[in-house]
């Protein structure tokens, strides 16, 4: 998963000396085709999906019987704190970041109560600037980004995603027919 998204390391590739911009390009996971590099929308969009997916599966309940989740609470804490010693880069940081809180924020408040709300107000008080400062007028992920921090921090919690499956699902009875029968 990490070679579609090197952001879930996270870690920004570097462009290395002779390297081509399509090169760069796939390294840090744009698709390219036919030597045209996909839009900047569509990558974003990409991105977006990768980190959601990733962060719900570390917030995700276990089932029953199982102990160890390879990629579970404490990997999300990690991650985030490893992003914040990177420095912004223009849009994608905005985007991975308020991704990732949206879908793990509601588990890791859960989990790490008091600390996780002083990185809410550490993200928005000393790294947020940063990212404003490197994404400019290119608004919308930043905006997004802003209003999720600051109604985390007003209201001192994080609400559950859409879709958010709690640790009962796994007692429920489930039937999915195969096609054909």
């Amino acid at each position: 998963m990490q070679t579609k998204c090197p952001f879930l390391v996270p870690f920004y590739v570097p462009k290395t000396d002779g390297q081509s911009d399509e090169e760069y390009s796939r390294s840090r996971g744009y698709r390219v085709t036919n030597g045209v590099v996909e839009s900047q929308d569509h990558y974003l969009s990409r991105m977006s999906g990768l980190i959601r997916t990733y962060a719900a599966i570390i917030q995700s309940p276990l089932p029953p019987g199982v102990r160890n989740n390879p990629h579970g609470i404490a990997q999300g804490w990690m991650w985030i704190t490893r992003m914040l010693n990177l420095e912004p880069w223009p849009e994608i940081t905005a985007t991975i970041l308020f991704d990732f809180l949206e879908v793990a924020g509601h588990a890791l408040m859960a989990a790490y109560g008091r600390q996780f709300e002083k990185l809410l107000y550490a993200i928005c008080h000393d790294y947020f600037p940063k990212i404003k400062e490197v994404s400019g007028s290119r608004g919308g992920p930043v905006l997004r980004l802003k209003t999720f921090l600051k109604e985390c921090i007003q209201h001192k919690k994080v609400s559950k995603p859409d879709g958010h499956l709690s640790a009962e699902f796994w007692g429920t009875h489930h039937h999915a027919g195969i096609v054909g029968n």
